[in-house]
């Protein structure tokens, strides 16, 4: 939400790489206990799908939700604040989970657990309580927001299409132990292959979550540590020309502290990629001075 309670309920978080966010210095997250744990059984068949897009508190930028079977993401950037969220379906009208909130001002992040809440086919109720005071909400604050489905005949988005993920595993199991000490740090702002544009990364414990946004993508990464210098972990990647939606799963090697090599592969065909394609890219972390960001200040 753009205020302490506009939405800062919300997707893959799929990079659904399709968002980001980073707070300050290698910020760790607050510990508290995160979304559900995955039950992506497809079998699931929700009351209400959560899938496509979804306006929050009547801000006219919409936000976009994928599901993989009781699993969802979801990723909502306004003027103000950047989202990311993870959650699951606890029964067939009710996703609980961990939303990451960036504020773009001062790139401070905080999180807050979310409660979503079918009232009808195309609508929601959020109610969330803040996990931190890192930035502009009080740990224990509460509030209410409401979601509306985008028709899919509105500004050429799916709408309710159902865009649920491919079956592939997911990203390893959350391993957020605090004592958790990686040889290289993640968290910051990165640039891939070039481009001026940085991602902006958090890590709490193993478990970490980057989004990453440029003229023709949107991008939300989750994933985990999986030993000192590895992460690994699956990416959301949305075209904006087309709004379609491929998923990725992605091998983070450290070079040094400040260069990582990413091997990817596609797990679908559903955009501009072809399921089992592979790629090389490389990002480079963006210095603390640069651009006002934080990046490993």
């Amino acid at each position: 939400m753009s205020q302490p309670l506009r939405f800062s309920a919300f997707i893959f978080g799929v990079t659904i790489l399709l968002a980001g966010c980073a707070s300050h210095p290698g910020p760790s997250l607050a510990a508290d206990s995160p979304a559900p744990a995955l039950q992506s059984t497809d079998s699931f068949s929700p009351e209400y799908e959560f899938a496509g897009h979804w306006l929050v508190d009547g801000d006219p930028i919409p936000a976009e939700m994928i599901r993989h079977g009781k699993q969802i993401a979801a990723i909502y950037n306004n003027s103000g604040y950047q989202h990311v969220f993870t959650g699951n379906y606890v029964n067939a009208t009710t996703i609980v989970g961990i939303q990451t909130r960036l504020k773009l001002a001062d790139h401070t992040t905080t999180r807050m657990r979310l409660t979503d809440t079918f009232l009808s086919p195309d609508s929601i109720r959020v109610d969330w309580v803040a996990l931190d005071s890192n930035s502009d909400l009080a740990k224990g604050q509460t509030g209410v927001g409401f979601l509306q489905r985008v028709p899919a005949t509105d500004a050429g988005m799916n709408g309710v299409e159902d865009r649920s993920l491919t079956t592939d595993s997911p990203a390893p199991a959350l391993q957020s132990a605090d004592d958790f000490s990686p040889e290289y740090e993640y968290a910051g702002h990165w640039t891939a292959d070039g481009d001026p544009t940085p991602s902006d990364v958090t890590r709490q414990g193993r478990h970490v979550v980057s989004i990453y946004n440029n003229s023709g993508y949107k991008h939300v990464f989750v994933g985990d540590y999986v030993n000192a210098t590895t992460i690994k972990g699956i990416q959301t990647r949305c075209k904006r020309a087309d709004q379609t939606t491929t998923r990725m799963r992605l091998t983070l090697t450290f070079l040094s502290p400040n260069s990582i090599r990413v091997d990817w592969i596609a797990l679908d065909s559903n955009s501009d990629l072809t399921k089992g394609q592979t790629g090389v890219s490389m990002i480079q972390r963006v210095p603390a001075a640069d651009t006002g960001l934080r990046g490993v200040d």
